[in-house]
């Protein structure tokens, strides 16, 4: 991403130098017959005043015409004794056409790069352009200073051979008088000439200006939405205000504003509030970079409220007062200067990581400024580096800000993985499924007491005979093996829509809510209770010794939350509901079958005829007073076994209406066929040996065929 910026920003660049280079290549065979002429290379005569006679020349050898050889031409500077609140300057060179310019096909022009304040413009006394706005008490109403006027010229006007021009100035006395005037005359240094228009017009196409505007707004923009996405960065708002401050300073530098406003005073005006404004945000732009946790300096305080006072003072202010606020200004910026070189001194001994980046960028901005303000000042000095400047440290600072944030994305990046990797191994804590059941979006959101009552299957499985096998076995080997269990195991819940709420130790306590085809939570807790019983076959398949696992469900309502402490958290379930599927799974033991669900499971069952399952006993387990009729699910027993069980489910059903109606001779008679069948249903077994007690010794009057078992 940066090499693609900074690429785009050079290929940008290069482009503008092409194309303003291209611009001056456009001669024509009309050109090759006109000889340019450049104004400023010729000799000039200045004096005070204005006659109706001087527009085709006045004479150049009398007291008061001062000779001029170079530009700019600032009468202000040349006459400092007027007096008048507005005064009138005449200008007057020769130049020479080697050419009849009847003779021309297209017409020729003349091109100012600067001048002002009012004015008129003869060539051999035609006026060819005349800017003058003045009042009946002869002062001036509109300021009408100008850059790069551009205006034709009558072919009649000129005349092959020698050829006069003069140019009447109009300009007020500053406030106070120790400044002077700068936009009185011909204010620039350069690009002052007479020649074909269409010649003028590629010379003087700034497109390298345009260019650098359309990259600093562009600049401006992307930071300032980029701190709209990234509030907490306020030095991307400061360096994007400023840089579009700058884009706008520089457009009030171009030719092309002055056709806007026909008042150049809202020109300098706005050129002087971003100048006097882009000091401050540069400030804070430093402050904020590198120390956004503290607070701004009074010293710096104090200038920027200086700043935006004098900004007030611009906009209230009549123009004539402008200078005076500018200078103002000046002498601010000197004390802003130095408060930023202080930050940055520091910066650097505190070794912030872009601090010699800034220092660097700024000084040049800095040098460059302290030169301008010179040649603002000092007469004569019309070479401007800030717009240089000024480029080449925007460019700096876009660069190190930029590298700042591609660091920043990158840690963030990694804190990202960082994060991610934690919410992952909090989630194999927390599942995510409990999270929405709570209704949370993330573990941030649990607080102590959240619950919610739900209808659930819950399932529980355990180990049969885990304590005898571990202790055959190191504590290392006890974890290798509970882990690769659970491996085994946890998938084949997930599989059917449930999640594991609970390890302990050995045994696992699952969750199941309605399927996604809205089937009852029943049938994924079977399926996956089916699941894990042919799982269990491939894990001890990989094992010398097989082991053997009890699984019991149940369903009904339960209350899921969290408890704990404010410090320590846990979720859980809480309700009849769990604690009877933690007893179905005890019994399995007892009754050595392998899964166990409880009449309420069965009931919600949809379409239960898809599972084998037998009744198996009426029982009241610990802790609870109201019997309940389990059942045996035989899904996942061995061929053989399940076949025996399939086949004798109506006999074994008919022992137990039998038995439960105290006809227990009838009921051993079924149960004696089905052992002779096969003696390892332990379920016959334990039904043989009840019947042949209560032949012994009938049970009391009120027995129901319900067993009280008094163990979990």
């Amino acid at each position: 991403m940066k090499i693609r910026i900074h690429g785009f920003i050079l290929a940008s660049l290069a482009a503008a130098v092409i194309l303003s280079g291209c611009a001056g290549d456009h001669d024509t065979a009309e050109k090759k017959s006109f000889n340019s002429i450049n104004l400023a290379n010729l000799t000039w005569h200045v004096k005070t005043g204005f006659e109706e006679c001087d527009n085709e020349g006045f004479k150049k050898n009398v007291p008061g015409v001062i000779k001029i050889d170079k530009f700019p031409i600032l009468p202000s500077f040349l006459f400092k004794d007027y007096k008048d609140e507005t005064q009138h300057f005449s200008a007057m060179a020769q130049f020479e056409i080697n050419s009849d310019p009847q003779k021309l096909i297209e017409p020729a022009g003349i091109y100012l790069s600067g001048i002002g304040e009012n004015w008129e413009i003869y060539i051999n006394g035609h006026i060819i352009k005349r800017e003058l706005n003045i009042s009946e008490n002869g002062r001036i109403y509109v300021n009408r200073t100008v850059r790069g006027l551009l205006e034709p010229i009558n072919a009649d006007y000129l005349q092959e051979g020698k050829n006069i021009i003069v140019v009447h100035f109009i300009g007020e006395r500053p406030l106070p008088k120790l400044l002077s005037n700068n936009f009185t005359g011909f204010f620039h240094r350069y690009n002052y000439s007479i020649d074909l228009m269409r010649s003028l017009k590629w010379k003087n196409i700034d497109i390298f200006k345009f260019h650098v505007n359309g990259l600093l707004v562009f600049i401006g923009i992307f930071y300032i939405v980029f701190y709209l996405k990234r509030r907490s960065e306020l030095y991307n708002l400061f360096f994007g205000l400023f840089s579009l401050l700058a884009a706008l300073f520089f457009f009030t530098r171009t030719d092309y504003i002055f056709d806007l406003f026909r008042n150049s005073n809202i020109t300098y005006m706005i050129e002087y509030i971003c100048i006097i404004n882009m000091m401050p945000l540069l400030v804070l732009l430093l402050h904020y970079y590198f120390e956004p946790e503290t607070r701004i300096s009074i010293r710096s305080v104090i200038t920027l409220s200086a700043s935006m006072l004098l900004t007030i003072f611009i906009l209230a202010a009549p123009y004539k007062y402008h200078m005076v606020i500018l200078r103002t200004w000046h002498i601010l910026a000197v004390f802003m200067i130095m408060i930023v070189s202080i930050e940055l001194v520091k910066e650097i001994r505190l070794k912030r990581r872009d601090s010699i980046g800034f220092t660097l960028a700024i000084g040049i901005l800095i040098i460059t400024a302290f030169w301008d303000i010179a040649g603002s000042i000092v007469a004569g000095i019309s070479l401007r580096l800030f717009n240089i400047g000024f480029l080449i440290s925007s460019y700096m600072l876009a660069f190190f800000m930029l590298n700042r944030f591609l660091r920043m994305q990158k840690e963030t990046e990694e804190l990202n993985v960082t994060l991610e990797k934690q919410r992952d191994a909090f989630y194999r804590f927390v599942p995510v499924n409990f999270l929405d059941l709570l209704g949370r979006k993330s573990l941030m959101d649990i607080s102590l007491g959240d619950s919610t009552q739900l209808d659930m299957s819950v399932l529980f499985s355990d180990i049969r005979s885990f304590t005898a096998l571990s202790e055959k076995m190191q504590p290392s080997e006890n974890f290798n093996f509970i882990n690769g269990f659970l491996n085994f195991m946890e998938p084949a819940i997930k599989k059917y829509g449930g999640f594991v709420d609970k390890y302990i130790g050995d045994a696992i306590m699952a969750l199941f809510t309605q399927g996604e085809k809205g089937l009852p939570s029943s049938n994924g807790a079977v399926d996956a209770a089916i699941e894990m019983r042919r799982e269990l076959e491939k894990f001890n398949s990989t094992r010398p010794q097989p082991v053997e696992i009890g699984i019991g469900i149940n369903s009904g309502p339960l209350m899921l939350g969290t408890v704990g402490s404010e410090n320590r958290l846990d979720t859980t379930v809480i309700g009849n509901t769990v604690n009877l599927s933690s007893r179905l799974e005890s019994l399995t033991a007892y009754y050595k079958l392998g899964i166990l669900i409880s009449g309420w499971t069965k009931q919600s069952l949809e379409d239960p005829d898809r599972y084998l399952i037998r009744e198996v006993d009426s029982v009241v387990v610990k802790g609870k007073s109201e019997p309940v009729v389990i059942y045996e699910v035989f899904n996942s027993d061995r061929e053989e076994m399940r076949d025996f069980k399939e086949k004798t489910r109506s006999e074994l059903l008919m022992a137990i209406v039998n038995y439960k109606n105290r006809n227990f001779r009838e009921a051993l008679k079924i149960l004696k066929n089905l052992y002779r069948i096969n003696q390892n249903d332990r379920l016959i077994g334990i039904y043989i040996n009840r019947c042949r007690k209560f032949i012994k010794e009938s049970p009391p009057e009120d027995w129901n065929g319900v067993v009280i078992l008094s163990g979990k």
